[in-house]
Parts: C-alpha cells; structure tokens; sequence
C-alpha cells in the first residue's frame, strides 16, 4: 500500500499444542479431557502416573498431600453479573446476568500451578461444573501465566464424576499431555487492514498510527500489567508520549473480534450450539465527547442498537484498550466475548460459522465512520480522561 511500517522483535519461550492426543486413563479405563491448561506442563509420551488424590475444599490447595501423586481439584463457572462488573454511561441499556465465561472463570480460579509442582505433583486434573462439555471442549485458559511445570488438564460432567469417584477411591491415574486460538480472536486486524487502504486512498489530515499488537495470548512473556499494549506503549512512547520531538496522541480506538456469533449452552442437556444471534458487543468509551462520537456513527452488530460502557467507575476495561485509558488517552473500544474465545477447534470443525460477515461489516464501517471524524475533529474535542478508580 505504500505506507510505512516498523516492528518490534520480541522474542520469548513458545510451548506449542500438545504434539499427541491428550490422554487421560483411571485404571483400564479412558477418560474424556475436554481441555488442557496452557502452560501449564508437559509428560514424555510415556505421560506421568500416580494415585489420585481429592483436594477439593474451601480456600487453596495443600499441594504437598498430592506430592508424587496427581490432583483433583473443581472449579465452577459461575454466572457473572454484567451489572456489576460493568459501569455505563448514564441512558445507556441495562446489562444483565450472563452465563459463566471459561477465561474469566479460569483466570480467577485455577490455581498457582508453580506451586504444585515444587511441592512434586505430578499433574492436576480440574473437574468443571455448571459448564456443558462443548463449552469447556478446547478452551485455552488461562492465557496469562507463564511455564508453570504441572501438566493439567480439564474435565466435565460424566467425565468430572468419574474422576471425583476415582479420587475418592485413590485410584492410578495416567496423564499424557505433550504440549489466538480461532478466527473470531484474532481478527481485528480486518478492521485495521481496511482503514490502512483508506489512508491511501484519502490521506489524512493528522498522522494516523495503526498498530498490531501480538502477545495477547501469552502475555506474561512481553508485559507485567495483563495487556500487552501496555508493552507496545512502554517501547513505542516517541508516538504517543508527547515528549520532545516525538507525537502526542490525542484520542485511540482498540478493535477486537469482530462479528461473533453468540453460542449458548443448556446445562439440563448438554448442549452447546449456534443460538443465531450475535455476541453482545463490549463498547467502551472513556469521555462523554467519545460517547457522542459513538452514538453519532455506530451501527454495529444490531443496527440501530448501542450500549456504551464507562471504564472509569470501576477501574476496568476488557480487552487491550485499558492501557490507552490508563494512560489518560481518549479511547474507544470493541471487544465481544463469546463462550468460545479462548477455544481451540479441531481441525475439521468450519470457523468461519463463528464470524457473521455482514455483522463484521457493519462494525468496519461504523469504525470507518469514526475513524473519518477523529481526523478532522480540534484536539481538544475528544474529552479529557480522569483517572481510573
């Protein structure tokens, strides 16, 4: 396209998918894994064996009773209450209660796996509950820990009782785990791709930088915060900071999964599928002004349809936005999160029943829209962001 580009190299220790089928056995007897933990630890092909020892209780696990043995451990996917989590500006919809979602689940819950194995656990094993198995099958989380040394893998319904059963019994196990995710996570840069071609066909008036953050999905290798814009930020100031003979950035948008299509589960049946709706749409703006901008121009996943989040009150904001907000930046923001975000599909499974394109279109092109007016908007118009709480 002509435009300039520059890249930071970061280099870091990858863990790859498991390079074989995880396998988990009790006995004679093969047990479903419907995920394994990222991160978390590998086996040979041999895998690792040992009694099944019940760490299921209040408050974390003594590590040391499962030393040389493998863990049992549950975790619940809560229902979250988007009215508490969220705060939105004033006329805005009201949020609601949703069902559990696995990253946010994961990230709270599973515990300090380092720890497990100083103490010599050979593997954990984590029984979900109030998840459907096709809802937990392949999901990547958590995403923010570093090589922990503990192989551990997740298990539902049937699969979790049996285990639970086994635990209780002190049965042998067998482990084997040989250690963006799927095309709704990782395709924001359409939107990104597509303002780039704009510029060339109608150059701005200001400097417009349009940046490509990898490191999402394993953020603790590049940034200590749990955003990896927050590392970009820190490398990169000479196009932000305002210091001298660098820019000022004046006002950022953040884009991110686009088009989700909503999944839904029935724990009564089991059952995880398409519900034919689109995943509700995590809009964020930081000023009143930016709210404006939004209820001017977009025509998102729901045409005429618009629920703007404030960060401010509560101190967060989903997604790879929040840095640009804790750095005083005026900044709007898209994040969807369906069920299966962090999930990875086998391979014969159509990703692309995940993304509804003409959904994805609208949401570019109300992007566009903003994108258009931010150019030639005085610097001063976008608002001034207060601190976070």
């Amino acid at each position: 396209m002509g435009l300039k580009v520059y890249s930071d190299n970061l280099n870091f220790t990858y863990n790859d998918q498991p390079l074989s089928q995880t396998k988990l056995t009790v006995g004679s007897q093969e047990v479903d894994v419907s995920a394994y933990a990222p991160y978390s630890g590998n086996t040979d092909f041999g895998g690792v064996s040992g009694e099944l020892v019940n760490l299921i209780g209040p408050g974390g696990p003594d590590w040391a009773l499962a030393s040389g043995k493998i863990a049992v451990l549950n975790v619940t996917n809560s229902p979250i209450d988007l009215r508490k989590v969220l705060a939105l500006w004033p006329g805005q919809p009201e949020w609601y209660v949703q069902t559990g979602i696995p990253t946010s689940t994961a990230d709270a819950k599973i515990a300090n796996l380092t720890a497990a194995a100083e103490a010599g656990v050979k593997g954990v094993i984590y029984v979900w509950d109030h998840i459907t198995s096709g809802n937990l099958y392949g999901q990547y989380t958590p995403f923010k820990r570093l090589y922990q040394g503990t192989p551990t893998v997740y298990v539902t319904g049937d699969s979790g009782k049996a285990i639970i059963a086994a635990a209780e019994a002190k049965d042998q196990a067998q482990l084997i785990l040989t250690d963006g995710t799927n095309a709704v996570e990782e395709n924001g840069h359409i939107a990104l791709l597509a303002k780039a071609k704009d510029l060339v066909t109608n150059p701005p008036k200001r400097t417009t930088v349009i940046v490509f953050v990898t490191g999402h999905m394993h953020q603790p290798a590049f940034s200590t915060t749990g955003r990896a814009t927050s590392r970009w930020l820190k490398d990169n100031p000479h196009y932000w900071r305002g210091e001298e003979g660098g820019m000022t950035a004046v006002a950022s948008t953040c884009v991110e999964h686009l088009g989700a299509v909503e999944w839904v589960e029935d724990l009564s049946t089991n059952s995880y599928h398409s519900s034919g709706n689109q995943s509700d749409e995590w809009i964020y703006a930081n000023t009143p002004e930016l709210v404006t901008l939004m209820e001017e121009n977009w025509n998102g996943a729901y045409p005429g349809f618009l629920r703007v989040n404030n960060p401010i009150p509560k101190g967060t904001q989903a997604g790879e936005g929040e840095p640009l907000t804790d750095e005083h930046i005026p900044n709007i923001a898209l994040i969807t999160v369906p069920l299966y975000l962090t999930t990875e599909f086998p391979s014969d499974f159509d990703e692309r029943q995940l993304v509804d394109v003409y959904a994805m279109k609208r949401q570019i092109d109300s992007f566009l829209s903003i994108w258009a007016k931010m150019d030639t908007m005085p610097s001063g118009s976008f608002g001034t962001v207060p601190d976070m709480a």
